[in-house]
């Protein structure tokens, strides 16, 4: 309605189905005055085919960026996947008595969450141990093996107070 463009003419080619279309439009230079016509002529065969076109390089656009975001989450995945795989070895590892081990993950996600807290659990069980032996040398320090022996405990600090036995 706002617009200076109007619709020249409308013609058909050789047949009716080849349609062309002629659109003016002037412009205008400050003073209200224009300097020149822009004419834009285009058939239905040439409009079909833009838009085809169009359409074509629309979808292969869309399918490159779905391939892309398909290998970028496949990758962040495996990624992830592998640190997971790594955290699960590490608290095998840990299981089995080895408190030095660690997972290498820096990532601020939720699996480098995970990992940091494998890291943090083997950090603090290393300590407790390392206490624990710590105390047991000290028990061997000044109570003699063979009562622990004698009383029939596996540890030191199996003794209970109260554990006796005449011999």
């Amino acid at each position: 309605e706002n617009t200076n463009t109007f619709v020249a003419g409308v013609g058909f080619g050789e047949d009716s189905a080849n349609l062309q279309l002629v659109l003016l439009t002037p412009i205008y230079q400050d003073d209200g005055s224009y300097d020149a016509i822009v004419l834009m002529n285009a058939s239905q065969s040439n409009l079909t085919e833009e838009i085809v076109s169009a359409g074509i390089s629309l979808l292969i656009a869309v399918t490159l960026c779905v391939i892309l975001l398909i290998i970028v989450i496949t990758a962040v995945s495996a990624i992830n996947t592998n640190s997971l795989r790594q955290a699960q070895h590490v608290v095998s590892v840990i299981a089995g008595g080895d408190f030095s081990k660690r997972v290498e993950k820096h990532s601020k996600d939720e699996v480098g969450e995970i990992c940091a807290g494998v890291n943090n659990m083997a950090a603090r069980l290393e300590e407790y141990f390392e206490e624990r032996v710590r105390n047991e040398r000290f028990y061997y320090k000044f109570v003699p093996e063979k009562f622990r022996e004698l009383l029939y405990k596996e540890n030191f600090t199996d003794l209970q107070l109260g554990d006796a036995q005449s011999k």
